[in-house]
């Protein structure tokens, strides 16, 4: 296999664990307190809008096949990596406030 189809393999992994990650986040938003629910969502509706940039990168590198993929390459790697920064910190964070979901309060 080579660098191409390794890095396409790997970077389709990654855009599967972070839109599970962002499936998991909006779950557990969904029962956060109120007032952080809004918070919650506006960053997650950011993140969103990252990974469906990331996928439109990942299909362009695709698309162009073997013989183009440096050039979209580094584009790719810089908006997943601001990606996958982002849904760490929000992880941290939503972990460091240990919302209590509303049904229980």
């Amino acid at each position: 296999m080579g660098r191409f189809e390794e890095y396409k393999e790997k970077m389709e992994a990654r855009i599967d664990e972070w839109q599970a990650d962002l499936e998991k986040l909006k779950a557990k938003a969904r029962v956060a307190k109120a007032d952080a629910k809004l918070e919650y969502k506006d960053e997650i509706d950011e993140m969103e809008e990252r990974l469906a940039k990331g996928k439109a990168k990942f299909s362009e590198l695709k698309e162009k096949g073997e013989d183009a993929w440096e050039d979209v390459k580094e584009n790719l790697d810089e908006t997943l990596d601001k990606l996958s920064d982002k849904l760490q910190n929000f992880w941290a964070r939503f972990k460091d406030k240990d919302e209590e979901p509303e049904e229980l309060a």
